[in-house]
């Protein structure tokens, strides 16, 4: 790519799609995951550790998670919380998502105890993986 004086500028950078079989494919499972550890990490924000050994196997940056918030025998709430993959360990099955308590979705959230198991769907989205490159600039959105 060429610039108006003439100097050429690097190519942007392109993010490689995730191949099936590697890490971040072939697809979503829904599983019961033990919640593992439930604590607070900031003032209204919230760390949320999953014991779900299928979802960390196939994770992969740029994914996420819905999460089921009805306790065994409740209907409600119907729909799931979709929340982002903050981190997991493909060794110990651990997934991390990290959440700003905002409504009443993750109020209820958030009173969810450890120990009790939780209904996830996941890893979903469009997984990427950066190929090598000498810098790079990452912008985002958060929690």
């Amino acid at each position: 790519m060429a610039t108006a004086a003439g100097a050429r500028r690097p190519d942007p950078l392109r993010l490689a799609p995730i191949a099936a079989g590697a890490p971040g494919g072939p697809g979503p499972v829904l599983l019961e995951a033990a919640v593992v550890a439930h604590e607070p990490v900031a003032p209204e924000y919230l760390r949320l550790v999953l014991d779900a050994p299928a979802i960390a196997r196939a994770a992969a940056p740029g994914q996420f998670v819905m999460l089921t918030l009805a306790g065994p025998g409740e209907a409600a709430p119907v729909l799931p919380r979709p929340m982002a993959i903050y981190g997991w360990d493909r060794v110990t099955g651990l997934v991390e998502i990290v959440y700003r308590v905002v409504g009443e979705g993750t109020r209820r959230l958030a009173r969810w105890p450890a120990g009790t198991p939780m209904v996830v769907v996941g890893p979903l989205g469009r997984g990427f993986v950066l190929p090598p490159a000498r810098r790079i600039v990452l912008l985002g959105r958060g929690i």
